[in-house]
């Protein structure tokens, strides 16, 4: 969902790109019926807070090159209050690994679904 900016060369997202991004990966999911997926490149781990919210994801696997970033940005895995008081249907199993998206790794060589929108973005 796109228009252009009247009197100039911009065109102006609503809602801005980067939702529209996470909102399709989540409808795509869905639609197919995941269960499992790895986010490489997952930076802030913003698109774990979509998944978290899906029933139907039970495996999650972040990963990134920046251990910093990935460090103090973990605590947005661990469950809120809330998440005790609505438990899910089924558990949730995270990992958050620092890691290339060039290279191998059999940790994530299970998961139904790789997304790369922060990869494609940058």
């Amino acid at each position: 969902y796109s228009r252009e900016v009247e009197g100039s060369d911009t065109v102006k997202f609503d809602p801005p790109l980067y939702l529209q991004r996470y909102s399709k990966v989540v409808e795509i999911c869905k639609d197919l019926g995941v269960a499992s997926v790895a986010d490489l490149g997952c930076a802030e781990l913003t698109l774990f807070q979509y998944f978290k919210n899906m029933g139907t994801i039970t495996r999650v696997v972040s990963v990134d090159l920046d251990r910093q970033l990935l460090e103090a940005n973990a605590r947005k895995v661990r469950p809120l209050m809330i998440d005790h008081m609505t438990r899910r249907e089924k558990p949730l199993d995270v990992s958050i690994l620092c890691g290339s998206a060039a290279e191998y790794d059999s940790r994530v060589a299970e998961v139904e679904c790789i997304c790369a929108i922060e990869l494609i973005e940058h």
